[in-house]
């Protein structure tokens, strides 16, 4: 605390749609057939340097220009782009706007060898980014196999004023209709220079707010460490070796996509840069800065990503209170131990003295600055109330936690019980699995619990997959018939990701196969070529594609593509199997003590004998074993749950219906909700969910046994494939030891 000092699987595991498929749906297109090929993406990734995508929804509002209506803006920042929405009073979608943002991804240390830099990433995209290109740095004697990647502040800014100006426009709304803004965003580190400019992802600054780089280029311009890199891999084996006890809140390890691995690795690789920081942030908490000169974190950044203790406000304040509140969650023994003591130096300055809930109003409200419409602003009136930020994914489940059919909803007596039963799958570059509580549940390999970090006191459990439609683009793109695929899907005007769905319909009908899924009988794929996340939290675990040959043509690549779709979903199934059957909650009976990751597994199969024997005062605290987490309802929304084939997929697999809503850019509207409720629309985050959260298509799982038949013995031997690398490994580490 800030100041104080610390003195399995199984196959009998019952599936989720067994509870839900009695559901009635109020609209009538919710029960009919899922079509494969009733969608369209964009599969484009040309570099395209003014590239802006808008999108106006055919009811978006009377258009009759009327000025005293109430809109509020969402503004979302993902790995590719920075996007803008604006929605109306009843959470419909007026209006939207894309605008891409620079990634590099590149060896630094390599561009040094060479005397350049291999600037790859200056190209803007408007889809995720689909690889994290692997590289071999030099660096004291050593050589380190990593992935890098860096952003822009100032481009990011630049591309979140042009697509706020165009949504705006799209929706013919005026600068002072919009009430409220709130933000989203990846969780990116920065470091900020100065007093009042830039913070990120991290971000980094210095005191006079000129961007201070993250990269071994020297490059001023990359001062933003992106979410998905994973240089830090060393860094965080050592900080999860000192079993600090702030680790049970993150699952029992940090990932090093977490802040503290990434916050060590520029200490000690970027010295120069390291001490010309002035403040470290997410990304998330940098943009509402930058709108509104209030450096106020986020319980959601800082509990989700810097260890920060949420809970430690439980006894003082709710949601309501709506104050900035000191930040009294910092354990600063824990940063002192890992080697960034100096960061707990003046009362936390560089991380955060102020943090507030999610949606609290910050400082006066959009700042004149950030308000004027010539330069790289917003084109919005001053004054207007900006709420405190969420990291992307989460404002995904802010934005379609409440999504679920009215019939459901009113046959709910207990809000509090339905919402605890519901899982959100977030799903873009890579997939987030979301789930709140109002107890705290310690699962090994999951993240959390965290405290307020999604809907304010409610507690979060969070799983997920570090890359997945990242993953079917690097699958897609690699591929020797990518070209000639995107070619064809050109000249036809739609997706490549369409024409693999019909490709794949029509192989089914050609070879007379039951169905579909059947067609990856030989082909399976263990996704984890980002590591696994969750529920393994093994940020070495490597990729397997199994069933290789020749074949270089299109229905081979489309084989590759739904094998690689199911192995994400398989993946998801491992993360809900795992969440329901291993729920092990620690009842405290003086103060918080650490459970070491290590010993979860013998806890939760030991917990009636005698595991308290495995510490050294058992009588301060006891273990319980809770009830399984409880999940009867999955919804799911981003880019990858407007593919039809990817959500039945799930649905199929996992066993359980899938709701989707009625308004598809989810993230955009739960960073609107934030400014709902800054602008005091609704008292508290969750009633704004209620109002502004609409179901729309819910896809059910397939009744024919078969298709569950397959799907357990394929999912079988995807979980056969990481036990395989995990003893191949054992054998190749004696075989280098000995």
């Amino acid at each position: 605390m800030s100041g104080k000092r610390r003195g399995w699987w199984s196959d009998s595991i019952p599936l989720l749609g067994q509870q839900s498929n009695s559901k009635s749906h109020p609209q009538k297109h919710q029960n009919q057939p899922l079509s494969l090929s009733s969608f369209s993406l964009s599969s484009s990734t040309s570099p395209s340097a003014v590239y802006l995508e808008m999108t106006s929804p055919s009811a978006a509002g009377d258009g009759d220009g009327v000025s005293d209506r109430s809109v509020f803006l969402g503004v979302d920042v993902g790995t590719g782009s920075a996007r803008a929405g604006i929605f109306d009073e009843n959470g419909k979608l007026l209006g939207s706007s894309s605008s891409p943002i620079q990634i590099w991804k590149d060896g630094d240390c390599i561009e040094k060898a060479l005397g350049k830099l291999l600037e790859n990433g200056h190209s803007c995209y408007n889809l995720c980014i689909s690889e994290a290109r692997r590289t071999i740095h030099l660096f004291d004697g050593k050589i380190t196999d990593t992935f890098e990647n860096q952003q822009s502040s100032t481009d990011i800014w630049h591309a979140v004023c042009a697509a706020v100006k165009a949504a705006c426009s799209i929706a013919d709304v005026a600068g002072e209709e919009v009430k409220g803004i709130g933000f989203a965003a990846t969780c990116s580190l920065g470091p900020v220079k100065t007093k009042l400019r830039f913070h990120f992802l991290v971000v980094a600054v210095d005191s006079d707010g000129s961007p201070v780089t993250v990269s071994w280029s020297g490059d001023s311009r990359r001062n933003i460490i992106v979410w998905m890199d994973h240089r830090a891999v060393e860094q965080a084996e050592r900080i999860n070796s000192r079993n600090s006890p702030v680790l049970q809140y993150c699952g029992g390890a940090l990932s090093p996509e977490m802040q503290p691995p990434k916050l060590l690795w520029v200490k000690e690789n970027l010295q120069e840069s390291w001490s010309m920081v002035f403040r470290w942030m997410d990304l998330s908490d940098w943009l509402s800065y930058r709108a509104t000169g209030d450096d106020t974190r986020s319980l959601c950044t800082t509990v989700c990503k810097w260890t920060y203790l949420g809970h430690a406000h439980m006894q003082q304040n709710n949601e309501k209170d709506s104050r900035d509140m000191e930040a009294c969650g910092w354990d600063d023994d824990f940063w002192e131990e890992i080697g960034l003591g100096d960061l707990v130096d003046g009362h936390h300055a560089k991380i955060g003295r102020s943090v507030a809930f999610p949606g609290h109003p910050l400082g006066s409200g959009l700042t004149p600055a950030a308000a004027k419409a010539r330069n790289f602003e917003l084109g919005l009136v001053a004054g207007i109330p900006v709420g405190t930020s969420l990291i992307d994914a989460h404002a995904g489940g802010v934005g379609v936690m409440e999504s679920v059919p009215v019939s459901d909803s009113e046959a709910k007596e207990n809000d509090v019980e339905a919402l605890c039963h519901r899982m959100v799958l977030v799903c873009g570059t890579s997939t987030c699995h979301m789930a709140i509580s109002k107890s705290k549940l310690f699962i090994p390999g999951v993240w959390g619990p965290f405290w307020s970090a999604m809907v304010p006191e409610y507690w979060l459990t969070e799983g997920g997959q570090s890359a997945t439609g990242a993953l079917l683009d690097h699958i897609i793109e690699n591929h020797v018939a990518s070209a000639l695929l995107a070619n064809r899907a050109a000249s036809r005007k739609i997706s490549v990701y369409e024409l693999l769905n019909k490709t794949l319909e029509s192989m089914m009908l050609d070879l007379k196969l039951p169905f579909l899924a059947s067609l990856t009988e030989e082909t399976h794929v263990l996704p984890d070529f980002h590591g696994n996340r969750s529920p393994i939290a093994d940020p070495k675990a490597k990729g397997v594609v199994f069933g290789l040959t020749l074949d270089t043509g299109e229905k081979q690549l489309a084989l590759w593509y739904l094998a690689t779709v199911q192995g994400i979903a398989y993946g998801t199934r491992h993360i809900v199997e795992h969440c329901i059957s291993v729920s092990l909650r620690v009842a405290y009976l003086e103060k918080v003590y650490f459970v070491p990751h290590i010993y979860f597994r013998f806890l939760i199969m030991d917990c009636f004998s005698h595991p308290l024997t495995y510490f050294s005062d058992p009588s301060r605290f006891s273990f319980v074993l809770s009830p399984p987490l409880q999940i009867d309802t999955i919804l799911a929304c981003g880019g990858l749950a407007k593919n039809p084939l990817f959500v039945q997929e799930h649905a199929d697999i996992i066993g359980c219906p899938i709701i989707l809503p009625r308004e598809s850019e989810s993230v955009l509207l739960g960073a609107a909700i934030l400014g709902s409720v800054a602008a005091r629309k609704y008292s508290s985050v969750h009633e704004a969910m209620k109002a502004l959260n609409a179901a729309g298509r819910v896809v059910h799982p397939s009744k024919d046994p078969k298709v569950k038949k397959y799907h357990d013995a394929k999912y079988h031997i995807f979980r056969e494939l990481y036990e395989q690398q995990l003893s191949y490994r054992s054998l190749m580490a004696q075989a280098l030891t000995s």
